[in-house]
């Protein structure tokens, strides 16, 4: 490639349809990594070359690479133009939780994260705290989840992040809470995370965003998987504070089953489950001497282990002779042991033992069953009906069982609008009711207590200029805590987002 040097390659980087031009692209040759410049402001771009053949590469984030084969001849400026394609993969994502209707990722007017399973298979997670805490704004904070710091912390007593399965609340009833490791990771669709307020759809408890866990339904073909793990925890820094002998492991298994059955393959069928022994690297409380705290003493190394048994299931039927109407069943299992503690011992031999008096030692079972109806009418009304019972009991070491029900019921309607293109609106009523019996909280000498909240809210999204989407929603919610608290609340919620290149939005939100 010796030859006459100084010869200007020249061009400019376009979008796909050539009426954007990309600023920033970066043109390159794989062979030579001296030879290499960036798009200026008016996507421009030139490059310094000696006589030959040259291969020259232009890329962008959020666009597919293109590649030119360059003749350059002495005293003999060439040009050539990229033309970038979108990755729209992404972009193309279709959403459920914003709206509660199927939407595009990039019409949606708050920010919103979408996990893919293949993530969380990639990482072996056997939590879904694992995977959240890679998303930026969100943090969880001793199994609180905060979302771009729109709430504060409280330990126990709930937070305003909602967390749902397949749009159906799953926090604990007395605590307001989720337990992470009751979400069935190894059906799940995919996570939708939405990072700004999401009230009129979901109600207060969902005022700083949604995390909405959607399990997956079987496609054409059937689908097994099982994967399995094993690992062990190193022996700490400290020398003295690994308090175990041999090793400490962490092993399980996990499997998916989904296929359409029946004769006509209307009855979609998946089952999943999960088994998971973790040794722990919290060890049981110690005597003190300068402590006059009493120690049990029935407590084993073995009984500090975490050990899991869930199992999840669905059934969908869509009867041949009812065209639209499809309704199922959808249900979680678990059975868990587990310890929780709130002080260390020390900072040295006791960096990983509990103070005495402050392990707690739980035994957990708990369930859902969620049976539903959908029904697509001939004048474009999409009718759902949803129902949960969720149950939560939990045996205590410290003398604070408690358990809890959950009864939630939700009838929706959406619909979208051919004659106003580009108008959904959806509406619906929502009620859920608690009853709680628990020896923590207490009310007027009680330890059963109830909350109940019925709730009605419409929204409506309209696009405009193929590049602007607004959305405008209201929801009224009544409230009454053991049967004398009443409260009647209203919520109004707007947003907008503007499309102002193919990957960059403008959203904001109230």
């Amino acid at each position: 490639m010796s030859g006459q040097t100084n010869i200007q390659l020249t061009g400019t980087i376009y979008d796909q349809k050539g009426k954007e031009r990309i600023i920033g692209a970066t043109i390159h040759s794989p062979n030579n990594l001296n030879i290499v410049t960036v798009s200026d402001e008016n996507g421009n771009y030139s490059l310094s070359l000696n006589e030959g053949d040259y291969m020259i590469l232009c890329s962008f984030v959020g666009m597919e690479s293109d590649t030119a084969y360059i003749s350059v001849k002495a005293l003999q400026n060439t040009k050539h133009d990229f033309y970038l394609q979108g990755k729209e993969k992404m972009l193309e994502t279709v959403v459920i939780s914003a709206s509660k209707f199927e939407q595009k990722l990039s019409e949606l007017t708050v920010s919103m994260e979408v996990i893919r399973p293949s993530l969380i298979e990639s990482r072996n997670t056997t939590n879904i705290t694992e995977v959240l805490d890679q998303i930026p704004g969100l943090t969880i904070l001793d199994g609180e989840p905060q979302i771009r710091s729109g709430s504060g912390f409280s330990f126990g007593v709930g937070s305003r992040v909602g967390v749902l399965i397949d749009g159906i609340p799953i926090l604990i009833g007395d605590q307001g809470r989720p337990e992470w490791s009751f979400l069935p990771l190894e059906n799940v669709e995919q996570i939708e995370v939405i990072k700004g307020a999401s009230s009129v759809l979901y109600g207060s408890s969902s005022l700083s965003g949604v995390i909405n866990v959607r399990t997956t339904y079987p496609k054409e073909k059937a689908l097994t998987k099982v994967q399995t793990h094993y690992g062990q925890y190193d022996a700490p820094s400290v020398s003295e504070s690994k308090w175990w002998d041999g090793s400490a492991p962490i092993y399980g298994f996990s499997f998916l089953h989904s296929e359409r059955i029946g004769k006509k393959n209307n009855v979609d069928l998946v089952v999943g489950g999960r088994a998971l022994q973790d040794h722990n690297f919290i060890g049981p409380p110690l005597k003190v001497k300068y402590l006059n705290i009493p120690v049990d003493s029935t407590l084993k190394d073995k009984d500090v282990a975490t050990r899991l048994g869930r199992i999840n299931f669905g059934i969908r039927y869509r009867p041949e002779n009812i065209k639209g109407l499809s309704f199922g069943l959808n249900g979680n299992f678990m059975q868990s042991h587990d310890n929780f503690s709130l002080v260390w011992l020390n900072d040295s031999s006791g960096l990983y033992r509990a103070l005495p008096g402050t392990m707690t030692i739980s035994d957990t079972k708990m369930f859902y069953l969620d049976p539903y109806i959908t029904y697509f009418s001939n004048s474009g009304f999409k009718h759902t009906l949803n129902f949960r019972f969720f149950h939560n009991g939990v045996d205590n070491s410290n003398n604070q069982s408690n358990s809890s029900e959950v009864y939630y019921g939700e009838y929706q309607a959406h619909k979208e609008f051919q004659d106003i293109k580009g108008l959904n609106v959806t509406g619906g009523l929502a009620m859920n009711k608690i009853r709680a019996n628990s020896e923590l909280y207490t009310y007027s000498g009680k330890t059963k207590n109830s909350l109940e909240n019925y709730s009605v809210f419409i929204q409506a999204d309209k696009k405009f200029l193929k590049s602007i989407n607004l959305s405008a929603g209201y929801r009224v919610e009544y409230f009454t805590l053991n049967d004398s608290e009443l409260v009647v609340k209203p919520i109004a919620r707007g947003g907008v987002s503007w499309a102002l290149t193919r990957g960059t939005f403008l959203r904001a939100s109230y």
